[in-house]
């Protein structure tokens, strides 16, 4: 197996080069932000990431409120078709 398709989330594939999130054959388009959330999530499996870390890796020269994680998160969530209840 290969480092990328250790990488595979259930059903979905994140393909960085062209920002897309594939599912089974479809791409699916993710806006920026979104995206490079969604990938830094994938790069760091296992592990706890505090709203900092996550701020200075998706907004690393900008001043954003935390509260934006939660909306991006719950994009993610839609997007992996995710329900954070369950």
């Amino acid at each position: 197996m290969t480092a990328e398709a250790s990488k595979v989330i259930p059903q979905f594939a994140l393909d960085k080069p062209n920002q897309l999130l594939w599912r089974d054959e479809s791409p699916i388009k993710v806006p920026p932000k979104v995206f490079q959330l969604l990938a830094y999530f994938r790069d760091n499996p296992g592990r706890i990431l505090e709203y900092e870390e996550l701020l200075d890796a998706v907004w690393p020269r900008e001043f954003v409120q935390p509260e934006i994680l939660k909306t991006y998160i719950k994009t993610i969530r839609r997007l992996l078709e995710d329900d954070a209840q369950t």
